[in-house]
């Protein structure tokens, strides 16, 4: 990449000090990264489905492993139906090139219990001592991780080997922490399971989600409001007097409260257009992404909010 002409000489250092180049028609200066230029100083944007490199990289690396495609044939057919060559060098990289995603997302976890097996297998047969260590699992598993975070892929891979679609870590964090606080509504805990389950899925049903976290709120304002439904004239009259009265301790956060609550009115009528009379037969096209977590995620902290009101 060519130096911008607008960079001032102090900024032209030596390559092992600082790194220059050109971003929106400025000079940027940015310490050296120690990885490979196309990681560390090519913008990626937003992480992707699939890629070559990714695929050629795991495929490579079992290819590797345990005598490579020889010795998952067998636990790849008999435990997730795929078939993969053996009569090949480099088997399991080329079909990982060529396989379809969803096989190679499969293959992914496959290969992680398969080694699992294998490993428990050699400590029972063998009766290794206490400091010899069969690590060919966990090393697997840490070098996938990387390999889904230096290819900007939209996945996660678990210390059990399964692989989940990447979500945001603060959204992850605040459905986590969500859950953990509702040890005594077993019905609200249900429902929001359900939706953040319904997202992680690897091809994932976000109107399903959606919906579920709508019956999460629902439950608990059927039982405050004394009602039979969830609809924007419950909140603006019975939930918002409840929330006001509870939480509200001066004229000032009363008034915000009220206007947080013209904002739970509008969220229930923005859902509703996914909840009531919709079918999914009438309806196929499932809702946007970012509209799914925008609604998820407000939802759950409306659903926060009441349960504060309710425990006040």
């Amino acid at each position: 990449m060519a130096l911008s002409q607008n960079c001032p000489k102090s900024a032209r250092l030596r390559a092992d000090q600082m790194v220059v180049f050109v971003s929106a028609g400025k000079c940027v200066t940015k310490s050296q990264n120690k990885d490979l230029y196309s990681r560390a100083y090519v913008e990626r944007g937003d992480p992707t489905s699939d890629s070559k490199k990714a695929r050629v990289r795991l495929g490579a690396y079992l290819d590797r492993v345990k005598g490579g495609a020889a010795y998952f044939k067998d636990y790849f057919k008999m435990e997730g139906g795929y078939s993969v060559p053996t009569h090949l060098s480099n088997s399991l990289e080329k079909h990982f090139v060529n396989a379809p995603l969803l096989e190679v997302l499969d293959l992914i976890s496959l290969a992680y219990q398969c080694l699992r097996s294998g490993e428990e297998f050699e400590r029972r047969r063998y009766g290794a001592p206490s400091f010899v260590s069969y690590t060919a699992d966990k090393d697997y598993v840490k070098f996938v991780r990387n390999v889904l975070v230096e290819e900007n892929l939209s996945y996660s891979i678990d210390n059990d080997g399964f692989v989940h679609p990447l979500v945001d870590k603060e959204f992850a964090d605040s459905g986590a922490s969500l859950l953990r606080g509702l040890a005594k509504e077993p019905a609200i805990k249900k429902e929001i399971e359900h939706c953040y389950s319904e997202l992680a899925k690897i091809v994932p049903r976000y109107k399903t989600a959606v919906r579920a976290i709508f019956e999460a709120v629902e439950i608990l304002t059927k039982r405050m409001a004394k009602t039979d439904k969830l609809d924007s004239a419950i909140v603006r009259k019975e939930l918002t007097k409840i929330v006001v009265d509870k939480l509200s301790t001066n004229a000032t956060s009363k008034n915000a409260y009220v206007k947080i609550m013209i904002g739970f009115a509008s969220w229930v009528d923005g859902v509703h257009f996914y909840w009531h009379g919709q079918s999914d037969e009438d309806h196929p096209i499932d809702i946007p992404e970012e509209l799914a977590i925008t609604l998820v995620s407000t939802g759950a902290s409306f659903l926060r909010l009441l349960l504060d009101a309710s425990r006040t």
